[in-house]
């Protein structure tokens, strides 16, 4: 509750002095009365914070003066690659970007919520003001394609006979996917994840997904942004990355991706379609003595 002190006197709340009503960040004396209100997402209380989620498409508004925020955007996760056989790419998990104490103006601010990319397709960006989160690459379908760049890379299909194995794709804000392998049995390769490179079965024997990176805006520590496994052809599992990535199967489509988390989808395998990455999130938090 906002403490206002006029003439030595304090004034607990909404204070009205000469019929004046004192509302708004000001000052009198020297001293600060609380009135900016923001709203939009779903609101919730962590101790001396407001934090607010947006899980969709949104506007954050801010009316009454200028307030600090830290603020999360997470892009969607692309999906993972689709396979006749298997050796299909992971999903790249979705990108995100986190800066403490922003300032925003009083104003309307268009949040955007990106979604998980369908099979073999890249997840969207999520946006506020000048932030923005980077969906996921998609995962290269079996055989040779390589994995699409994206907030995290997608995972490469893996090569057989005259057909190379694909390379991963970049990550511009996490990790790279890993790269495909060429065999009888081709593999996939895992997506990237925030905090981890997409796995390859030449490097570490299996193609599971890149872990994401932990992030405690709302509170509590969250991992977020996982790449999903790559899928064999003679079948086996990879796991997700932690942070929602969608495990491959040993026949049949790949799991989907997290959403809020931004995971990447696993790999398709038996002639099965890849997963559909995990949707995205954007969340802002602020100190809760400063807004209404």
């Amino acid at each position: 509750m906002a403490i206002a002190k006029l003439s030595g006197i304090a004034i607990a709340g909404i204070a009205k002095v000469a019929g004046v009503t004192l509302a708004g960040i000001g000052s009198i004396g020297g001293n600060r009365v609380t009135a900016i209100t923001v709203t939009g997402g779903s609101s919730a209380i962590d101790g001396d914070y407001t934090v607010r989620t947006f899980s969709s498409d949104g506007t954050l508004g801010i009316s009454g003066g200028s307030i600090t925020m830290d603020v999360f955007v997470l892009g969607g996760g692309g999906g993972g690659g689709d396979s006749t056989n298997g050796g299909a790419g992971g999903g790249g998990a979705g990108g995100f970007v986190y800066e403490e104490a922003k300032t925003f103006t009083a104003d309307d601010y268009a949040v955007v919520v990106g979604g998980g990319g369908a099979s073999h397709t890249s997840g969207s960006d999520s946006t506020l003001s000048d932030l923005t989160g980077v969906g996921g690459g998609r995962g290269g379908n079996y055989f040779s394609e390589d994995g699409a760049n994206g907030g995290c890379g997608g995972g490469a299909g893996g090569g057989y006979g005259g057909n190379p194995a694909g390379s991963g794709g970049v990550g511009s804000l996490g990790y790279d996917g890993g790269v495909g392998f060429f065999s009888d049995n081709p593999v996939g390769g895992g997506g990237g994840g925030m905090g981890a490179i997409g796995h390859d079965q030449t490097t570490h024997g299996n193609p599971n997904g890149g872990d994401g990176l932990s992030n405690s805006i709302t509170g509590v520590a969250v991992t977020y942004g996982g790449g999903g496994g790559g899928s064999a052809w003679q079948g086996g599992t990879a796991s997700g990355g932690a942070g929602g990535g969608g495990a491959a199967n040993g026949a049949g489509v790949g799991t989907a991706g997290t959403d809020g988390l931004g995971g990447g989808g696993g790999g398709g395998n038996g002639a099965g379609n890849g997963g559909a990455g995990g949707d995205g999130i954007v969340i802002v938090r602020y100190l809760t003595a400063d807004a209404s």
